[in-house]
């Protein structure tokens, strides 16, 4: 497995479910259920945010390394590097009080001519030395997890002086191989976790082995103030905490743990807030200190308000009162941010900064990121995010809705999953004084005004009363064709495609496409058609909606089997959700005889829509707010930064509103030596051509190339030729699809569906 497939998995199994809400009381808090589970009583404290304030140093790595291990002792902080042209891992160390960030604990091939050493693994001992499980390798041999042909346990100070070593017996490997984790405990007792394995050893020598459950990994270890070791372990979306016990070999369930685990960490001093059996815990969200005799958890810290970033924690400690977090990015960017307490006025309290509240309907890596930013650049305001995701889809839209009139109202609202909705949509939420209108802030705004978006941006976030919100990302939600089929044009007809179809039987298996693909690939996109708003009129009724429905009903009832010989061998749906996207999907599908056709139209006109990027970040002022200029800062925070960081292996999400960052992202992709030089990228299960599919099973990579003058101009082709919406045909949609199941599954004649989508939708207009 690559190092960049590694790197995919290791987020995806830490992506973790928070659920503790509690009062904020030190003592007596109420007990919470979440997720469907009824936890322990959960004690949380104050908001001791405001009495840190966090320090950033970057764990400066090579391109291609993943900060695995990451272990904290007072100010200095050690991790796993990666060397690329030896193709071993090694030991770098970073200093916070110096900044001086050194390698530690490497070889060269100049030591030995036939053989290199490379670290699986590291962890640091009660003493504060480093313990690093070392793997031996021919000189010629390409770096592999579990290739190694001799393991050596070695003993470090931490100036990377060795102090003692010993060879390690196959038998006390781990048979199955995946990414290496080694806890020590007090008493000087190692565990060597890969997969489902857990080895233990005492006095150098192996003493048992304990088997997990099947899927399952030791994320983890860490000791607690007594000593004991304890494990994070995740099988599925399953996660606990254990304590290892080396006498039974056994580990023993942790009781009163009320949240999902990521990293765990020891509390170094011995001991905190009067506790002596306690450990650190993150979810990747925050910091929790868990008595483990109380079965009690306490907030200390959370990451998005003090400006941690990085979606993965992997290293957490308190030390002589200092918090100490090593993070990794979605970039392979590591941080080390230091929490540390406010000193405090005489007699006085140092007052933080005000706490804007942002009610999202589903938290993603993007928003996430954003906010940490704010959080770490400003000082009089930090934004705390309140996730809806955890509700009942069908009761979330209500229940935000009832706090935004509530007597206690977010600040800001991300508007992201409402601009494709209904009840309410985009528009309703600015129509129903939900949210303010952002005009009269952007004519006062220094930063940001209407001229820096793309006027089709605008057009689709200006309504009759105002401006709700503005995305910071777009999407394109278009259709690809191969020119050698259709030609080199932008836009075709819905006869054309049934009469293209018609002619082409062989690309076509009657039991390989269904009904319900139509209306993705003409009905819904022609709604508007059909639909005259202005004059409140209805025309579902027309001759051309009853020929597109039923030439639709001539194909198969679909069974949610997904066919890879479809109307995709010839033409496919496609979300052009960054600028990269340009060349990817061409070079995906059919290569460089690619064309973003859209969706065939009735009039056969141009026929493709744009939309914010369902990942990205729409912030709108809640109305009632009570800190609308906190509010407004953060929103002018969001409008005037560069939404894509563009690096090694990042994910290019999201087309740029800005004009001035567009531009700057197309010159970066567009730059001979920039972020494309030597990047590859995997493409499965999608066709190269239309008679030479790629079947699901297999694996294809192509080399991207830097944008050409050709690429540039699709895409502005695309942005301001795509077509903008009238949110209400978000309702209308809701509407045909509901009718159009019944007609599709044969239980409602072609004219039954007609006169019920007819009479239901202008009924929606006349109201």
């Amino acid at each position: 497995m690559n190092r960049k497939a590694r790197h995919i998995l290791l987020i995806i199994v830490t992506t973790l479910f928070l659920f503790v809400i509690a009062g904020c009381q030190k003592k007596d808090a109420e007990m919470q259920e979440a997720t469907g589970q009824e936890t322990q009583e959960a004690v949380i404290s104050e908001d001791l945010l405001k009495e840190y304030e966090a320090s950033f140093l970057e764990l400066k790595s090579s391109s291609s390394a993943e900060i695995y291990h990451a272990c904290n002792y007072g100010d200095q902080v050690f991790y796993r590097d990666y060397d690329e042209a030896l193709s071993v891992w090694y030991i770098k160390r970073l200093n916070a009080s110096t900044k001086e960030n050194v390698d530690l604990i490497r070889w060269s091939e100049e030591e030995s001519e036939d053989e290199k050493w490379s670290v699986q693994c590291f962890t640091l001992t009660k003493d504060g030395n480093l313990l690093a499980l070392l793997g031996r390798y021919d000189a010629d041999a390409q770096y592999g997890v579990g290739t190694a042909k001799e393991y050596v346990l070695a003993e470090y100070d931490r100036s990377g002086n060795q102090k003692k070593s010993q060879s390690l017996d196959a038998e006390a490997i781990p048979a199955k191989f995946f990414s290496f984790q080694i806890g020590v405990d007090g008493e000087g007792n190692i565990a060597i976790s890969s997969n489902e394995t857990m080895v233990l050893i005492a006095d150098g020598k192996k003493k048992g082995e304990i088997h997990l459950e099947e899927g399952a990994v030791v994320y983890d270890y860490a000791r607690s103030t007594t000593g004991s070791l304890y494990a994070s372990i995740i099988a599925g979306t399953s996660r606990s905490v254990r304590r290892v016990e080396f006498s039974t070999y056994e580990l023993v369930s942790i009781e009163g743990m009320p949240m999902s685990i990521g990293a765990i960490g020891e509390i170094a001093d011995g001991s905190y807030a009067g506790m002596d059996h306690a450990l650190l815990v993150s979810d990747n969200e925050g910091l929790y200190l868990a008595d483990l005799n109380q079965s009690k958890t306490y907030i200390i810290a959370n990451w998005e308000a003090c400006g941690v970033s990085g979606s993965t924690v992997r290293g957490v400690q308190i030390r002589e009162g200092k918090i100490y977090v090593s993070t990794l990015s979605p970039s392979l960017s590591g941080e080390l941010a230091i929490l540390t307490q406010r000193k405090e006025g005489e007699g006085t309290k140092a007052e933080g900064p005000r706490v804007l509240r942002l009610a999202v309907n589903m938290k993603s890596t993007a928003l996430s990121n954003i906010v940490s930013g704010y959080n770490r650049s400003q000082k009089n305001y930090r934004v705390e995010i309140v996730d809806y995701s955890n509700i009942a889809a069908e009761n979330r839209a209500d229940r935000m809705v009832a706090d935004l009139l509530g007597d206690n109202p977010p600040d800001l609202l991300n508007m992201t999953t409402f601009f494709t909705g209904f009840n309410p949509t985009f528009e309703d939420f600015l129509n129903q004084g939900y949210v303010d209108d952002l005009m009269p802030y952007l004519e006062k705004s220094e930063k940001v005004s209407t001229d820096d978006f793309l006027e089709k941006v605008m057009e689709m976030v200006t309504f009759e009363k105002g401006i709700p919100a503005i995305p910071s990302t777009v999407m394109i939600d278009t259709m690809i064709v191969s020119k050698t089929e259709f030609g080199d044009r932008m836009g075709w007809s819905v006869e054309e495609l049934m009469a293209y179809d018609k002619a082409h039987p062989e690309l076509q298996p009657q039991d390989h496409c269904t009904r319900g693909a139509f209306s993705f690939i003409w009905i819904y996109p022609n709604l508007e058609s059909f639909v005259d708003f202005e004059n409140k009129r209805a025309s579902f009724d027309s001759a051309a909606f009853r020929e597109m429905l039923e030439y639709a009903h001539t194909y198969p009832v679909g069974d949610g089997t997904y066919y890879p010989y479809s109307l995709e061998q010839f033409t496919q749906r496609v979300y052009l959700e960054s600028v990269m996207d340009i060349q990817t999907v061409r070079n995906r599908y059919f290569l460089k005889t690619a064309e973003f056709i859209g969706y065939p139209s009735l009039d056969g006109k141009p026929l493709f829509f744009l939309q914010p990027d369902s990942n990205g970040v729409i912030p709108a002022i809640c109305s009632r707010s009570k800190e609308k200029e906190g509010a407004w800062d953060f929103i002018e925070y969001v409008l005037s930064q560069n939404p894509i960081t563009i690096g090694y292996n990042d994910s290019y999400s999201g087309i740029p509103t800005n004009k001035k960052y567009l531009q700057e992202n197309i010159e970066a992709l567009a730059a001979e030596d920039g972020p494309l030089s030597h990047a590859a990228y995997p493409l499965m299960g999608f066709p190269k051509t239309s008679y030479d599919p790629i079947t699901p099973d297999e694996k294809t990579w192509y080399i991207a190339y830097p944008f050409t003058e050709e690429e540039v101009d699709i895409l502005y082709s695309l942005l301001n030729g795509a077509t903008v919406r009238d949110q209400r045909v978000y309702a209308i949609r809701g509407i045909v699809n509901e009718e159009l199941g019944g007609y599709y599954a044969d239980q409602k004649s072609l004219d039954q569906t007609i006169d019920a989508i007819q009479s239901r939708v202008q009924l929606f207009l006349n109201e």
